[in-house]
């Protein structure tokens, strides 16, 4: 129970959880490098300040919470109001439907660095977070690291009147090589070479997957592409990829399936190539 006209400070280098209830009016200053964990119900009205290291929220903290400048929030729990210093960090868990949510006030006009916890594969809106008014605008948050070149129209952050989502413009695509024109071609928007819920063309960050839908066999780069995830699924029909270009991927290569596979170009990105498949890999 923290007092009016007290701080609490607490916090050290080592990463911590409280699921107990911070209660009373007066402030709770969190300060070490570690990360605080908030899993419990707290009833405390007063404000948690984070000064050092990171705050998760994953349960419910009915105060205030100000992020100072350069500091770390995470967790997809419910606050009250939520003010962020200077380019503070907030830390999202994409792969989940929902977002923290604030039952108050979001203040971002000072800026806000969004972090991924993962990879994202899915189509569609990522909740960033929920509030109940909103001081700021959307283009008060920045994707960390930045939204890749030659991507879709319309990717970025968006204020949805009562929350603040992120849309990467994530769409599947399954080779399909039947383009009119150049069925061969993988390109940035410009060849119908894919099955995709969007316009057949591919785009920077889209997901990938090769499997025996394929009309042609071969898709050949005509210039650098970015893809989240690159898989090969095919069973029966041998499935080339080629070209004297660069596919730099955010997540690993996975080789699943009976088919033989040639891939016959420059990977980058740092991921694994990962053949769990009896076909051939060459």
């Amino acid at each position: 129970h923290v007092v009016s006209g007290q701080t609490l400070t607490v916090g050290t280098s080592n990463d911590f959880a409280f699921a107990g209830d911070v209660s009373g009016v007066g402030t709770v200053a969190k300060v070490g490098t570690g990360t605080m964990t908030l899993s419990g119900t707290s009833t405390g009205s007063g404000t948690i300040e984070v000064n050092a290291g990171r705050l998760d929220v994953t349960g419910t903290a009915a105060g205030t919470i100000i992020v100072a400048a350069d500091k770390t929030l995470g967790g997809e729990g419910t606050a009250s109001n939520l003010t962020f210093g200077t380019d503070a960090n907030l830390y999202i868990d994409d792969t989940t439907p929902g977002g923290l949510t604030l039952t108050g006030e979001l203040d971002s006009t000072a800026g806000v660095d969004v972090f991924l916890a993962a990879d994202p594969t899915a189509e569609g809106d990522i909740v960033v977070v929920d509030y109940g008014t909103f001081t700021g605008a959307d283009t008060d948050f920045t994707l960390d690291p930045s939204i890749p070149t030659g991507t879709r129209a319309g990717v970025g952050f968006s204020d949805d009147l009562d929350r603040i989502i992120l849309n990467l413009g994530l769409v599947n695509n399954t080779w399909k090589g039947a383009d009119g024109t150049n069925p061969t071609f993988w390109d940035i928007n410009t060849s119908s070479n894919w099955y995709n819920s969007a316009s057949g063309n591919f785009f920077n960050g889209d997901t990938v997957t090769f499997d025996d839908s394929a009309v042609g066999t071969t898709a050949t780069l005509q210039q650098n592409v970015s893809v989240n995830s690159m898989t090969f699924t095919n069973a029966t029909k041998a499935i080339t990829v080629d070209g004297a270009f660069t596919i730099t991927n955010t997540a690993d290569i996975t080789v699943a399936g009976a088919g033989a596979t040639t891939i016959n170009a420059s990977l980058a990105g740092g991921v694994t190539l990962q053949k769990t498949g009896g076909g051939l890999l060459t």
